[in-house]
């Protein structure tokens, strides 16, 4: 049985809170100036890995914010193989039974 440390565990609670924050972000609007956009940008876009029962985990964070709308990109990966958000968390709860 494997067990998750602080660390990993940390990765996926700011992905997975990245992922609700902005997955239904269509409803927000943009500030107005453009060097508030790009540091929104700067602050949401970045991606984690580790290594976790013998499996690579990744996700990827990407956020472009135009002067009217806010698009999000988010990618979970196993083993290189990009993945849904549920196929994700299944495949770390398996791990750790």
């Amino acid at each position: 049985m494997a067990k998750l440390s602080k660390s990993q565990k940390a990765k996926i609670d700011r992905a997975l809170a990245q992922d609700d924050k902005w997955s239904k972000s269509s409803h927000l609007v943009p500030s107005g100036w453009a060097g508030e956009r790009r540091r929104e940008e700067g602050k949401n876009t970045w991606n984690v890995t580790f290594k976790f029962g013998g499996v690579q985990y990744a996700y990827a964070s990407v956020l472009s914010v135009e002067s009217r709308n806010y698009y999000y990109g988010g990618r979970f990966m196993v083993d290189g193989k990009t993945k849904t958000r549920r196929e994700f968390e299944e495949s770390i709860e398996k791990k750790s039974l």
